[in-house]
């Protein structure tokens, strides 16, 4: 094997020392800028050309990261946002639970309520209660075809860290929740998905 392998080894050798291969290399060489910019371009245009629905719709992505380009927006529900936001806007906890209990069940969820009561680390003690009760309120979309151990949640608190209210971001969620609902998006959860306000 050895003895068939040693003159084809011997002729890339000598090709490479060769008069040809030095004049091609040294025009490469030479050319470097322009081959650069001209293989720089037509990436450029095909780049542009990929998202073309003629092209995309025949073309497979074996990687998630290179379909941005194919999403299309389908959750864009403005108006369910601001009308639950402004209806929260000025409520305290206890009355804003009272809206999204209504909000959930109009939307079919499970709705459930939970009073609960924490012990705060010593780090967070404040004056004189180590401790902190209230009460959460969560919403329950069932998977139609899953398993009940496991479950995608979605969470939104009530207050921000520095203290003010998430209005926007309680609306929203609920404004998801009814997408996920509404849509028949829901037959393709492999978990539930469940939404607590707390």
């Amino acid at each position: 094997m050895r003895l068939h392998k040693l003159p084809r080894a011997m002729k890339l050798a000598s090709y490479l020392e060769s008069k040809h291969f030095r004049t091609a290399a040294g025009l490469l060489i030479k050319r470097t800028r322009i081959i650069g910019f001209f293989l720089y371009a037509l990436a450029t245009v095909g780049f542009f050309i990929l998202p073309r629905e003629d092209i995309s719709r025949s073309s497979y992505f074996d990687e998630n990261a290179l379909m941005t380009g194919l999403a299309t927006r389908q959750f864009d529900d403005a108006v369910t946002v601001n009308r639950v936001a402004m209806a929260l806007r000025d409520l305290d906890q206890s009355e804003a639970i009272s809206v999204i209990d209504k909000e959930l069940s109009k939307i079919g969820l499970e709705v459930y309520q939970q009073n609960f009561s924490a012990l705060l680390p010593i780090a967070l003690v404040q004056q004189s209660t180590p401790t902190i009760s209230g009460r959460n309120i969560y919403g329950i979309l069932r998977a139609p075809r899953a398993s009940t151990t496991e479950a995608l949640i979605l969470s939104a608190p009530f207050h921000t860290r520095d203290g003010t209210s998430n209005v926007y971001g309680i609306a929203t969620m609920l404004s998801l929740a009814n997408y996920f609902k509404s849509k028949t998006i829901s037959i393709e959860f492999s978990h539930s998905i469940n939404f607590p306000f707390s």
